[in-house]
């Protein structure tokens, strides 16, 4: 049984009962009818608009509420944990992998990359079996997995952005802020 949800205004008022009795005639039980149809048609308009729906749509009307209250129309969630690595992580790590290396060489870089604060508290959240022992390994690694990725042109174009706005904070902040929202998404 699918729980109640309150909509708000004339969805949450339950309708009178229909009474049709035996000794009306014929036009007074259209009447009753008719009256009953306008005030469901009302609640489906108004229950078309609280889900931003056209009104008057009926069958995108019912799929939105077969959606959300029938489990055969969710979408069913991913299994297993989600991937540390994901491209928009991939993204942000190539950015500070090519920013380091303007200063320090190849082996140098992912070293420094690895210190960083966000990335090391980043690499220590997980307890996976195949983990490398040694963080800047774990860079190198994703660096080149990113560097292969067309989307890291994405990232290190939004990066020159803030670069040439003088905004580089920001931009470091939202790095910091996708990390740890990242690391708090993998202890759920």
């Amino acid at each position: 049984m699918a729980k109640k949800k309150k909509f708000g205004g004339i969805l949450d008022e339950p309708l009178e009962p229909l009474e049709i009795g035996l000794l009306m005639d014929e036009e007074q039980q259209n009447e009753a009818i008719r009256k009953r149809v306008d005030i469901e048609l009302a609640k489906l308009d108004q229950l078309s608009e609280y889900y931003e729906l056209r009104v008057g749509d009926y069958c995108s009307l019912a799929l939105a509420l077969a959606r959300e209250f029938i489990a055969g129309f969710k979408e069913a969630k991913p299994k297993g944990r989600p991937a540390k690595w994901d491209q928009v992580i991939r993204g942000y790590l190539y950015v500070d992998v090519e920013r380091v290396a303007r200063d320090f060489g190849p082996k140098k870089r992912y070293a420094n990359v690895a210190k960083k604060p966000h990335w090391a508290a980043f690499i220590d959240s997980v307890d996976a079996l195949n983990r490398d022992a040694d963080p800047a390994e774990a860079v190198r690694k994703q660096y080149l997995a990113a560097k292969s990725d067309h989307f890291r042109k994405v990232f290190w174009k939004a990066y020159q952005w803030h670069e040439s706005l003088g905004t580089v904070e920001e931009w470091d902040k939202e790095v910091r802020r996708e990390l740890q929202e990242q690391k708090a998404n993998r202890r759920n």
